[in-house]
């Protein structure tokens, strides 16, 4: 049996969360991010993983 991927955000609330973050970017004058944290990882990505993104 295929196992599925664990899907927990939709694809929608996780284009909202990165344009978030871009215009908030875009307002600082920032160029890159890196972020490190789990929480902030997760609101990101839907995932909680060990690293920077």
């Amino acid at each position: 049996m295929k196992s599925q991927p664990l899907i927990l955000l939709s694809p929608q609330e996780l284009a909202l969360r990165l344009n978030h973050v871009t215009d908030a970017m875009r307002n600082a004058g920032a160029d890159a991010r890196l972020i490190a944290d789990n929480a902030n990882i997760y609101y990101m990505t839907g995932r909680i993983v060990c690293g920077y993104i």
